[in-house]
């Protein structure tokens, strides 16, 4: 009866912590809610459009045995609240480092990060184009962050770089489990032939640079709904 509600009950113990933990007077993170929520929003209806790309495609897939049977189109319910619970407990944990470390620990190193991330994503999107997952996903990471870095130059990227280190730990967590840590089968499968075939753990490699690019595309969000603010309030 549980395993139905298993993609579920992730989805709600992402979300829980950090939205409880949202109304702490020194992060205060339910302020910065009029930013993020536009964000997210915007952010999941370009992954929901991919994934159910994706999904018709059979590049990935899911196993009912863990789903409520609720659908949203040609997605389980469950695959949707991911693209909302995921982003605002990732956003929360950046949120968190901006107060709690509020020193740019990577510093200079910043930019050889954002480069070494440019040039490697690009690499393997290039060489593996005939993977459609491996090829989107790495190609599009590349293109974001040369946006983000040397185009709009912006200057949180050494915080986003240390906030998703420490969301690596949670996301191979529930992500190891969705893809079958632990499980007679995964929750969500993946087609052989649209990976690279590295996994970590259960995890394919390809997984942690989608992470990278739907979490730094919400910050994108969050940061500039919130500089467009403070610039309009000065005005």
């Amino acid at each position: 009866m549980f395993d139905q509600y298993l993609y579920l009950t992730l989805n709600v113990l992402t979300l829980l912590l950090p939205l409880l933990l949202s109304f702490d007077s020194r992060v205060a993170f339910y302020k910065r809610w009029r930013y993020l929520l536009p964000s997210i929003l915007l952010t999941a209806v370009v992954f929901l459009v991919w994934d159910a790309w994706f999904t018709s495609r059979g590049v990935w897939g899911f196993n009912p045995d863990y789903l409520s049977g609720i659908y949203l189109g040609i997605l389980p319910i469950e695959e949707v609240l991911f693209f909302f619970t995921v982003p605002y407990a990732c956003v929360f944990i950046y949120a968190c480092v901006q107060v709690y470390i509020p020193r740019d620990i990577f510093g200079r190193r910043e930019g050889s990060i954002s480069k070494a991330i440019f040039l490697f994503t690009l690499f393997l999107g290039a060489i593996h184009y005939t993977r459609i997952y491996t090829s989107v996903t790495f190609l599009a990471l590349a293109m974001l962050v040369f946006i983000l870095r040397w185009v709009l130059r912006v200057k949180w990227l050494g915080h986003f770089y240390l906030a998703f280190i420490i969301c690596l730990v949670p996301f191979f967590i529930v992500n190891g489990v969705l893809t079958g840590t632990g499980l007679p089968s995964p929750v969500v499968w993946y087609n052989p032939h649209e990976i690279i075939g590295i996994r970590i753990g259960t995890v394919p490699l390809e997984d942690a640079f989608y992470g990278m690019l739907l979490i730094m595309g919400n910050v994108a969000g969050l940061e500039w709904l919130q500089n467009k603010s403070v610039k309009k309030s000065k005005t």
